[in-house]
């Protein structure tokens, strides 16, 4: 663990520094902190602005969906929500604190700030609960925060603290060194202390900038454990830091770095070195004659056996390596030697205009490094490095094939290169995009329910489809219907389900493109309503098995059911039949409830858009009128003959039960009425004497119902 604590040992000295020497010393103002230091440190952080009575403090916390990540299996989220709420209570009343918060509330939007908790005297207990109902899940704009968070705190008149606690990188397009440069010069006194938490390796050098050059401390934490101890064993018991005194000066270390060669634009080049290599120690690129410890390229950790590779920057020019030494006051660079990157050459040729949504072809030259791609975009994006319309990497070989936009006009072609600092475009070339075609041949007019065939011309490379939706309908989800184009029967046919309501609808040709789906051809679709026909016995004895003829569509799906009187939904059936299944003469057999009451016989289309009953018809269940006749007195395990008249459904059985049990199972002998010669039902006796039952059981649509019994002595 390695503790740098300059900034908290010149405590409240370090506001009366002059301007101009505070900012030579930038680079002696960044910390390191592991384990149980990292709450000691971030108490600390929080005391120390509170000591400001003039000074009002803003916490920025990372709601980003990386906070989801654990340490030692507890969510990075909830050891935030615990320290700030263990910290806050610690502040002094008089102290006016705020909370503000990115990536809480959206997915992929860069703009998702908010200020939850304007500053304000004794703000801890809404900022501690206002944290415990924060949502995770977002980007991480944290330069776009950081730089609101300044604005909020009037950093340009009034002395302004920012606490940014992160878990990650900036993924939105920005510089956050540069913008702490700029908050620094134009604050009358702005400080944002950086909190990285759970970074990956090297992430830390990269936001460090943040806390440095705006004279604030870097923290890095990654053990949950330590965390812990410190919240009950450090903060809680802290009512205010102590100066701690100056460590003493290190003995003075030397390095060396040195490769061979000129690296061009973002290659990897190899880079031999010596020095101390302690466990932070690394090894980096920078900018030549850039100010203390920030600025850095790529780097790579001496713990690392040498010989290590660094990846070049985007941009040719002159740069320097170094050798950074992470010690007890913090990083310092005690090996250096120049390095000059030069730049590379990128060609592109386009194998003319485009079809929407069709395969665009791309010859190119370039370096070739790792991670560099060929993509579209549209003209007002070229300077952007994300949302491309269209990619391919170079590896996935040459020339690239990509999926042209499916919207017609101008696009650029780019080849884009990836340094150790960021993506940067060598060349660029027009792309026109022109209108595809297509053409759809259908019945005008359809029964509901029924099968539509689509004949079609058009673009089927890809995932294009074509569907049935609404009248009007603009949107590109919940179609009621869709097929493939790439999956059509011989002769470019597809097969779609008509939707079960009448009404007009649209059958579109739609391409699957960069940029989103474009309906090509939309053609009107009348769907006219469908016609049916049921006959059946109106009243029928339980558990009889019902035979019902019908009209209608036979579509796949379509289906006849039972349910009860005023039923509504299409699920749990009583009993139901597919038309499909139907025998000769439209005839299916449904098996009726054993339970006397009145129900419902219904045809029910199985269509685009959901289930829809077209018919409905009343029928009445009637008490069964079953008899059981047998000798009464049998011997153990003989058979006996039970005469008996019933419904005779095809479920139907006798049992024997002893006297007293209720439910339909558990049977000690059974025999399926079905089975029976001339009434009569053949089953043995239980092995035990005593008392029974002979049972009729009804197997009929919504379970098993027990209609008759007559006793049994077994002796």
């Amino acid at each position: 663990m390695i503790i740098w604590r300059t900034c908290l040992a010149i405590g409240p000295e370090i506001r009366k520094l002059n301007r101009g020497l505070r900012l030579e010393n930038l680079h002696m103002k960044r910390q390191i902190i592991f384990g149980a230091a990292f709450l000691s440190a971030l108490a600390h952080t929080l005391l120390f602005t509170a000591a400001k009575a003039d000074e009002r403090t803003l916490i920025i916390l990372d709601g980003s969906g990386s906070m989801w990540g654990q340490i030692d299996g507890i969510p990075k989220l909830d050891i935030a929500r615990q320290t700030l709420s263990e910290v806050l209570p610690t502040l002094s009343a008089d102290k006016e604190i705020g909370l503000m918060a990115y990536g809480h509330r959206k997915k992929g939007e860069c703009n998702d700030i908010e200020m939850i908790v304007s500053p304000a005297k004794g703000a801890g207990d809404a900022i501690t609960k206002a944290a415990s109902n924060m949502r995770f899940l977002g980007k991480t704009p944290l330069s776009a925060a950081v730089r609101q968070g300044a604005e909020a705190l009037r950093y340009t008149e009034d002395k302004a603290t920012i606490i940014l606690i992160t878990d990650g990188l900036e993924t939105c397009n920005a510089d956050p060194c540069a913008l702490a440069t700029e908050l620094e010069k134009s604050g009358i006194d702005f400080t944002t202390h950086v909190v990285g938490f759970g970074l990956k390796e090297g992430e830390g050098k990269q936001i460090a900038c943040i806390a440095e050059n705006t004279g604030g401390i870097f923290i890095e934490a990654n053990d949950s454990s330590a965390l812990k101890e410190a919240m009950t064993q450090t903060i809680a018991k802290a009512p205010a830091p102590k100066p701690e005194p100056t460590p003493a000066p290190e003995p003075k270390l030397e390095a060396t770095v040195t490769h061979k060669g000129t690296p061009a634009i973002g290659q990897f080049f190899a880079v031999e070195w010596s020095g101390p290599s302690e466990k932070n120690d690394y090894v980096d690129i920078a900018p030549l004659g850039e100010r203390g410890t920030a600025g850095s390229v790529s780097s790579f950790y001496t713990r690392n056996s040498p010989p290590s590779e660094l990846r070049a920057p985007k941009n040719p020019g002159q740069y320097e390596l170094r050798y950074v030494h992470v010690g007890k006051s913090g990083p310092s660079i005690i090996g250096r030697s120049p390095i000059t990157i030069i730049d590379a050459a990128a060609s592109l040729q386009v194998s003319g205009d485009a079809i929407a949504a069709d395969r665009v072809t791309v010859g190119f030259t370039g370096p070739l490094n790792k991670g560099d791609y060929i993509d579209i975009v549209l003209p007002d994006d070229i300077k952007k490095f994300s949302g491309e319309l269209s990619y391919s990497y170079v590896e996935k070989g040459n020339p690239a094939q990509m999926r042209a936009p499916g919207k017609l006009g101008d696009y650029i072609v780019r080849y884009v290169t990836e340094g150790g600092d960021g993506r940067r475009m060598l060349t660029s070339a027009p792309l026109k995009v022109a209108a595809a075609e297509a053409e759809l041949d259908f019945t005008g007019e359809v029964e509901a329910g029924n099968s539509l065939e689509v004949k079609f011309k058009g673009p089927v490379d890809g995932q294009h489809y074509i569907d049935i939706v609404p009248e009007n309908y603009a949107k590109f989800s919940n179609e009621l219907a869709y097929a493939y184009v790439a999956k059509a029967e011989e002769g470019n046919v597809v097969k779609l389900n008509v939707p079960g309501k009448e009404g007009v609808y649209q059958v579109r040709y739609v391409l699957e493109a960069p940029g989103g789906r474009r309906a090509l051809i939309s053609k009107t679709l009348m769907v006219k309503a469908a016609l049916a026909e049921l006959s059946f016995a109106a009243e029928i004895m339980a558990g009889k098995d019902l035979d019902l003829t019908f009209k209608g569509p036979v579509s796949d799906g379509h289906y006849i059911d039972i349910v009860p009187e005023g039923y509504k939904e299409f699920n749990n059936e009583l009993a139901y039949a597919y038309v499909s299944s139907a025998n000769e003469g439209n005839t299916v057999i449904l098996n009726t409830p054993g339970k006397v009451g009145r129900y419902q016989i219904r045809y029910v289309l199985e269509a685009a858009g959901g289930r829809r009953s077209i018919l409905s018809k009343p029928l009445t269940v009637l008490p069964a009128d079953i008899k059981l006749e047998t000798s009464g007195i049998a011997a153990m395990q003989t058979d006996i003959e039970v005469k008996w008249t019933g419904p005779n459904g095809s479920g139907d059985y006798l049992d024997i039960v002893p006297v007293g049990q209720t439910a339909a199972d558990g049977e000690l002998a059974f025999a399926y009425t079905v089975n029976a010669e001339d009434g009569i039902s053949v089953m043995k006796t239980p092995n035990e004497p005593g008392d029974y039952l002979i049972r009729y059981v009804i197997e009929g649509g919504g379970g098993r119902v027990i209609a008759a019994s007559v006793p049994l002595k077994v002796q």
